[in-house]
């Protein structure tokens, strides 16, 4: 035990002092601490918060929108009655209503509603020929034209004009023509057709041709209809299949005007 104690003195002799040496702090400078047998230099207040190392100065990231532009605004379309957006309305014209004029509200002819449907250009021989009731045949007053309303609307006919060929014939004024129903244009001369026909008489001959023709209707620059008929057989001729064809062949009768 003796020899023990006594080489531990001799080996502490042997090693000089350390002055940064501790075994607690209190042992230390007072700017130092002990730290594993080392007095250790306190660090500075800065590099204690942030571990010697300087803080990275970031700045927040930031959500940035994408530039765009507005859509143009559309007007919305009320939906029709299935939910599907109606088209434009049509709105249909409306007759001109005039107390004096005697439809009070008539409409315009236009083609297909006014129709050229019989033409008489060469009367039979004899009374079978007298279309226009007269008591007699003449090859040219008992000539006719007869045009008839296939609409359940009046029709005035103050604007339409008749032609046969390129002639200008008659003009029709202030008439009212009823739906459905006809009226008969004869060549000059005098009529004993009843009453309820409507009758008009050109003051100059109409000239339908024997040998063919055609016949227009027209409001100032619109054809409402024509009518080509071919050499005369005797008897009129009335619209047929893509064409006109025979009243006798029709109808078993040389002719009906306002019928």
């Amino acid at each position: 035990m003796k020899k023990l104690t006594f080489f531990f003195l001799t080996l502490c002799a042997c090693v000089e002092p350390n002055d940064s040496s501790c075994r607690k702090s209190f042992d230390c400078p007072s700017d130092t601490f002990c730290m594993a047998g080392t007095c250790t230099a306190m660090p500075a207040p800065e590099e204690a918060k942030t571990g010697g190392l300087e803080a990275e100065q970031t700045q927040p990231k930031q959500n940035k929108l994408p530039e765009f532009e507005p859509e143009p605004e559309v007007e919305p379309i009320e939906p029709g009655p299935d939910g599907e957006p109606e088209p434009d309305e049509i709105v249909e014209p409306e007759p001109t209503y005039d107390p004096e004029h005697p439809c009070l509200a008539p409409y315009q002819p236009e083609p297909g509603a006014l129709i050229i449907s019989e033409v008489l250009s060469d009367p039979p021989n004899g009374l079978d020929g007298d279309a226009n009731s007269d008591g007699e045949r003449d090859a040219y007053s008992d000539e006719f034209v007869e045009l008839e309303n296939l609409t359940p609307f009046a029709l005035a006919l103050d604007d339409v004009h008749l032609y046969v060929g390129e002639r200008h014939k008659f003009h029709f004024q202030e008439f009212c023509l009823k739906p459905y129903e006809k009226v008969v244009v004869f060549s000059s001369g005098t009529t004993n057709l009843p009453p309820e026909i409507s009758v008009f008489t050109t003051e100059t001959r109409l000239g339908l041709p024997n040998a063919g023709g055609y016949v227009d209707i027209m409001i100032r620059d619109l054809l409402v209809d024509t009518f080509v008929f071919p050499e005369n057989s005797y008897g009129s001729w009335v619209p047929g299949e893509g064409s006109v064809q025979s009243h006798f062949d029709a109808h078993q009768s040389w002719f009906s005007p306002g019928y």
